[in-house]
């Protein structure tokens, strides 16, 4: 998954985006150092709201520096909303509230060094509720598969809308796993008056289900849609996510939740801007004629580039399932391949090994070196001494080495 430090570019954008303020600039690098990013999108959720602060020191800079210890506040109309510090860089507002309509919102930033930005004032964005929420089998690009589709018939004044999805999907693993396999340090031990590599080893029984296992994803995309050209005002089969009949996500069973948020055109441009140029390094560079003030200035150095976009939006939300066996479609593999191996507690360490107990020789320190270890999916026992094991790579046994056992809860099997 790509990691663009979406934050960082997505608030680099917005003072590039504001297309009521158009200005020449000639940019270089000397001169971006140091720009305040600004990220704050306030909702009609209640709950804490956030903002985040960062700096962009230089254009070559892939990573964001956090900025620490501002003061932030929000004004609504008469009512003052406070924020804390609760990481580097993010500021949580001190009580749950929520974007109400017909109300003033004015972002206020003192930083460390005592500069001040505000934002313009903002209002909380019309109510659009997402009507429906549903997936087709579809071929797109030449691929079978399956598309998500967002319909909305009751927008009222609301033109402009983005789109946000998270991907969750059920595990699990070809093989089950219910023994645990618990080795001591290698040592020598005088057997049959010669000195032996051994092992020390004992096998526990466990109740934990680490073959079923549960994967988040949100996805760093800009999805936006708008009715400035729509004849009934509605968003209507609008494509949001395409899962392709070989994608491993929907091999159990996958979900995916889709938010939608209400913009303004001004936010809207911000998003189409920063989708065309995708990174802070292009919206910069000197190849710009020039740059699109965004809604968030410094007080008193309006020379200063301040990035950022203060956002209020109303917020929907649908979530879906579905299993491939819906869209009458076959099982798609599954993501790691798996091997099954056999492991002989006989078979000692010896320097004269023939090419089949080399490899058990292999794995008798592959499950004392490696982390994490083969995972065992079968055991023989002799006189009650568990002597031949049975085991795969971790992935195939051991979902909990690359997703979370616990299952969400929304899930809904």
């Amino acid at each position: 998954m790509k990691k663009q430090y979406t934050y960082l570019i997505i608030f680099t954008v917005s003072i590039l985006i504001f297309t009521s303020c158009k200005e020449q600039y000639e940019p270089k690098t000397s001169i971006f150092e140091e720009v305040l990013v600004i990220e704050s999108t306030i909702t009609n959720e209640l709950k804490k709201q956030t903002v985040k602060l960062s700096r962009v020191r230089r254009l070559e800079s892939e990573l964001p520096d956090t900025e620490k210890n501002a003061t932030v506040v929000i004004n609504a109309n008469n009512e003052t909303f406070t924020f804390t510090e609760i990481e580097a860089g993010t500021y949580q507002s001190n009580i749950a509230f929520k974007a109400v309509p017909d109300v003033e919102y004015i972002l206020f930033i003192t930083t460390e060094n005592g500069k001040k930005y505000k934002s313009t004032p903002t209002f909380l964005t019309p109510e659009a509720p997402i009507s429906n929420l549903y997936a087709q089998k579809e071929t797109v690009n030449n691929q079978l598969g399956i598309q998500v589709y967002i319909d909305n018939n009751n927008t009222d004044n609301a033109k402009y809308f983005r789109y946000e999805f998270k991907e969750t999907y059920k595990i699990i693993t070809p093989y089950a796993v219910y023994h645990d396999l618990h080795i001591g340090e290698l040592h020598y031990q005088i057997i049959d008056n010669t000195y032996t590599m051994v092992y020390p080893y004992y096998v526990t029984t466990t109740t934990e289900e680490k073959h079923i296992c549960f994967l988040s994803e949100k996805q760093d995309v800009i999805i936006q849609t708008n009715l400035t050209n729509s004849s009934n005002n509605s968003v209507l089969k609008f494509p949001v996510q395409f899962i392709s009949k070989e994608d491993s996500k929907i091999r159990s069973r996958y979900s995916i939740l889709v938010k939608q948020y209400v913009q303004n055109f001004d936010s809207y441009n911000f998003y189409h801007v920063l989708k065309k140029f995708g990174s802070v390094g292009s919206l910069l560079s000197e190849n710009q004629t020039g740059f699109v003030r965004g809604n968030i200035i410094a007080e008193e150095d309006v020379k200063e580039i301040v990035i950022g976009f203060f956002d209020v939006s109303n917020v929907s939300e649908k979530r879906i399932y579905f299993n491939y066996e819906n869209f009458n479609l076959e099982e798609p593999k599954y993501p790691f391949e798996c091997k099954t191996y056999t492991w002989s507690y006989d078979d000692h360490f010896s320097p004269d090994v023939d090419g089949d107990r080399n490899e058990r020789r292999l794995l008798y320190h592959s499950f004392a070196l490696l982390k994490p270890p083969y995972e065992v999916i079968g055991i023989q026992s002799m006189n009650g001494v568990p002597i031949t094991f049975k085991v795969v790579n971790p992935e195939c046994g051991n979902c909990a080495t690359f997703a979370s056992t616990i299952r969400p809860n929304f899930w809904i099997d």
